[in-house]
């Protein structure tokens, strides 16, 4: 186990500082860290080198995990570099050591996260609790975001997809009643700057949908696409277009909710592209900006349900 590296790329939309006070301050820590269900009960921050974080960990079980990290290094608010022990018992072992390195890139109000872990140690019993360490920070990330108020943005580097991920303090039927039903869709769908002159959905399999969109320099934004596949309340497969823009570009949606407790529900989406370059095209349009607001709108929308 020892040496194994696993990395991880997110991007959210919110300054670097407020990337970086999240990750520093023991209060923000408290609020996000660790998977979905789990709860932080102690959180305390020394931020120097040399400095320790400690945060104890509780799983839905009332089991405690604890985590004590050694600042290596720190570069405000570029980079932190943490050796983390995990799971100490009474005499002071850790259960497996990681060392954590975490980039901080800004751009144009984002900020593009990478998390390096790389296992340091590891002792007997240490394999099924490393090989839930990606899903772990995975969902600490969307748990992030939420915090930020942010999307959760993953561009991979192996298949041209990206998804997004977003958490909704909403129940998951209400989430999917105001995805699907178009007499709820309209108060959310789009930019605010923007008004909906048509709007058309038909959330069924084989149904179609599309959405015109005109500002107020009278430019109009036409979206359109067809549902494939329906698995209420938790997964809609369906295509996207923009006429005049995309129309020639299969883009397919996979959308899926996700229960994960306390009235909550994540939301991700996955979109795959036919190649590389379409991604690239729909990344450089600055479709995670009108996402970001869209989904901004339907968190405000399903808290009035």
């Amino acid at each position: 186990m020892a040496h194994e590296t696993m990395t991880m790329t997110r991007t959210f939309h919110a300054p670097r500082a407020a990337v970086w006070a999240a990750w520093t301050e023991a209060e923000q820590l408290k609020a996000w860290w660790g998977p979905h269900h789990f709860s932080n009960a102690e959180v305390s921050v020394d931020l120097r080198v040399g400095g320790i974080q400690r945060i104890d960990m509780r799983g839905p079980d009332g089991a405690s995990y604890p985590l004590a990290s050694t600042y290596r290094e720190i570069r405000a608010p570029e980079r932190l570099v943490l050796l983390n022990r995990v799971m100490e018992d009474v005499t002071g072992n850790a259960l497996f050591e990681v060392l954590t390195t975490v980039t901080f890139a800004e751009d144009r109000g984002r900020t593009t996260l990478t998390v390096v872990e790389e296992v340091m140690s590891a002792h007997e019993g240490a394999a099924r609790h490393l090989a839930g360490m990606e899903a772990g920070m995975d969902q600490s990330l969307e748990r992030l975001g939420a915090h930020l108020g942010s999307l959760v943005l993953a561009v991979p580097d192996d298949e041209p997809i990206l998804w997004m991920a977003r958490i909704f303090d909403a129940p998951r039927d209400l989430v999917w009643q105001a995805l699907t039903d178009p007499k709820h869709a309209v108060h959310w769908w789009g930019q605010r700057a923007a008004k909906n002159v048509v709007f058309e959905m038909d959330s069924r399999p084989g149904g179609k949908w599309r959405v015109h969109q005109q500002y107020p320099d009278g430019q109009v934004f036409k979206f359109k696409g067809e549902v494939r596949e329906v698995e209420a309340p938790h997964r809609i497969v369906q295509t996207f277009g923009m006429e005049d823009m995309f129309e020639d570009k299969v883009i397919v949606e996979t959308v899926t909710l996700t229960d994960i407790g306390n009235g909550r529900t994540l939301y991700k989406v996955v979109s795959r592209f036919e190649n590389f370059d379409d991604r690239a095209g729909m990344i450089m349009s600055g479709m995670s900006y009108g996402a970001q607001e869209m989904l901004n709108r339907l968190d405000e929308y399903v808290r009035t349900l």
